[in-house]
């Protein structure tokens, strides 16, 4: 069994499941320090847990569901609304840039096909100029890839976490920013709540990433690092939301409107065989009816994380690893229930 002491030194989402399944009395055990590879024994079932991935998770539905390219096209098979947009050899400038003076609206994003937690993501991108640049950021940073170019909508955004058996939670994903107080720089404020966030670090919130891209982004406001807020000014530092670059979680599970959680189904079920996905849905308004103008489904996550859910940077915790547990050992939540 895995001591409290082994526990504490798991990531987020090992520890969390981990957690959750002493809670529900099932053996746990480490089979692979270097990977985090969980072992696991319950009622004659003997399981091995990578991330969050178990035999509930079929190997073709977690390869395609992590290609952008393939969801975009399962997405609007199944009627949802998806961002206009393509995807291309990443040094494909000329194709690239005659698609979108043809084909698309200012403003755009830019990211890889293939990636997570926000890495080589460009958004705000208005000008060739912007795009040309976000495409030699991405090259550099990644190689070779292949990229989507897409119409950015101009929405809150939000994740919702949902499982075949119906169960799900929300967060509003509020980008990485920092209010002004008239004396320090977005630098120091940043700095500053990069520190009251980690010492000590009682949530999921991380440090705001000050790299390249918020440069550009704060640049664009007609801003730098070195810019002395005012005092209550709300400073955007970039313009995607993911949460290991500084992002904001916030649960909003209770006042999501039931349409909201409709489309996130059918989301899911646009891949065959997928038990469980974050869904990256943006919408102006998260408690109203959703119509095919008013929300867009940007992609699916086969391994989203569960800490941002479980511990929040604001609301109420939801056991999104509970919901996980539930597919994996059906029968164990009736133990944890008595």
């Amino acid at each position: 069994m895995i001591t409290i002491e082994e526990l504490q030194t798991l990531t987020a989402n090992q520890r969390f499941l981990a957690i959750e399944l002493i809670n529900r009395g099932i053996d746990v055990d480490i089979f692979d320090w270097t990977n985090e590879v969980l072992e696991v024994r319950h009622a004659g079932r003997h399981e091995l847990l990578l991330d969050i991935d178990s035999s509930t998770m079929p190997y073709a539905a977690s390869i395609i569901s992590g290609s952008k390219p393939l969801t975009r096209i399962l997405l609007g098979r199944a009627g949802i609304s998806i961002p206009a947009g393509h995807h291309f050899p990443v040094n494909a400038h000329d194709t690239i840039s005659a698609f979108v003076t043809t084909q698309l609206c200012f403003p755009l994003v830019v990211k890889p096909s293939v990636g997570n937690q926000g890495l080589g993501v460009h958004t705000g991108i208005e000008t060739i100029e912007d795009l040309t640049h976000a495409l030699f950021s991405i090259q550099e940073s990644h190689g070779a890839v292949e990229i989507l170019v897409e119409e950015q909508f101009i929405a809150s955004e939000f994740r919702v976490f949902i499982t075949r058996n119906g169960d799900y939670a929300v967060l509003h994903r509020d980008p990485a920013h920092v209010f002004g107080d008239g004396i320090h720089t977005v630098q120091e404020l940043a700095e500053a709540e990069s520190e009251r966030r980690l010492n000590p670090r009682v949530n999921c919130l991380c440090p705001i990433a000050l790299d390249e891209e918020a440069g550009r982004f704060l640049r664009k406001q007609g801003l730098s690092f070195s810019s002395i807020p005012s005092a209550g000014e709300k400073i955007y530092v970039r313009g995607s939301s993911n949460v290991k670059m500084g992002g904001v979680p916030e649960d909003c599970t209770d006042r999501v409107h039931p349409s909201v959680i409709a489309i996130a189904r059918a989301a899911l079920n646009a891949i065959p065989g997928l038990p469980y996905a974050g869904v990256d849905f943006m919408t102006r308004n998260i408690s109203a009816p959703q119509s095919g103008d008013s929300y867009r489904v940007l992609e699916l996550n086969s391994v989203p994380g569960i800490g941002m859910h479980m511990s929040p940077g604001r609301g109420r915790p939801r056991n999104v690893a509970g919901m996980l547990i539930d597919l994996i050992f059906p029968e164990s939540r009736e133990r944890l229930a008595a």
